[in-house]
């Protein structure tokens, strides 16, 4: 997607993707204002939301966890690091679904 409101069309449309990749700073919608709806929402509280950022502060990061995201990565990453957050999140998730 091009943006945060891109994103947010593409959800509403009815894709439900198990991970959204999404950056805090973004045109149209920032991040934070997408955590925000799409959390709002109820209907997307089972996929796992991870912010990347170029920013270290602390209060961002505090910020997109208190606003539902499920982590948060600095830019510049390494993919493969990515790759596992996303991996033992979903493998979490999986198991607080199977023991609910």
């Amino acid at each position: 997607m091009s943006n945060g409101m891109d994103a947010l069309f593409y959800l509403q449309s009815g894709n439900l993707p198990d991970v959204i990749i999404c950056d805090v700073e973004m045109p149209v919608l920032n991040g934070f204002d997408f955590i925000r709806r799409i959390r709002e929402s109820g209907y997307f509280d089972e996929v796992l939301l991870i912010m990347l950022s170029g920013k270290e502060e602390s209060a961002d990061k505090i910020k997109c966890f208190e606003m539902g995201a499920d982590d948060y990565v600095l830019k510049p990453f390494n993919p493969r690091e990515l790759i596992a957050r996303i991996k033992r999140r979903l493998e979490s998730r999986e198991i607080y679904i199977q023991n609910r």
